[in-house]
């Protein structure tokens, strides 16, 4: 969803940007504006599927997401967990708006923290969640942690 806004702006920015209309700048917005048009159509929310439940253990083991009760449980909320070369590279695209349906429910990214892998809980306090994902960055030491309010 961002991503599509954010193209949109770019387009209707190219289209300021010309001078003289002529029959091929026409030619050539029109092709912008239909190519957002497909890229809207292709693009669809993240969905997540919980394949595990537990702790660090089930995350390592787990090629799907996984239900991380100890985190879960403590925060009162549910809360996924998965590495990032298992799956979780996919969360790493999510934007703030962004749509994401985790185990058939529809959610909304709502806030996005860069937190320190394997941190404590103070990290993400003040987030508000009623549900969050969290996967490793590529420098391994550090996790994004996504915030969701459903949908």
């Amino acid at each position: 969803m961002a991503h599509t806004a954010r193209k949109i702006l770019t387009t209707l920015a190219a289209a300021v940007a010309i001078t003289a209309v002529t029959p091929a700048a026409v030619e050539a917005y029109d092709a912008n504006i239909s190519e957002t048009a497909t890229v809207a159509s292709v693009e669809g929310p993240v969905v997540v599927s919980s394949d595990c439940v537990g702790g660090q253990d089930e995350i390592d083991t787990c090629v799907g997401a996984t239900y991380y009760a100890p985190v879960a449980d403590y925060l009162g909320v549910p809360y996924y967990a998965q590495h990032n070369g298992k799956g979780g590279e996919a969360w790493l695209s999510l934007e703030v708006g962004d749509e994401v349906i985790v185990d058939g429910v529809s959610y909304t990214v709502d806030t996005i923290r860069t937190v320190s892998t394997g941190g404590d809980l103070e990290q993400i306090a003040g987030m508000g969640g009623a549900a969050y994902l969290q996967t490793c960055l590529d420098d391994a030491i550090h996790s994004n942690v996504y915030a969701l309010t459903q949908n």
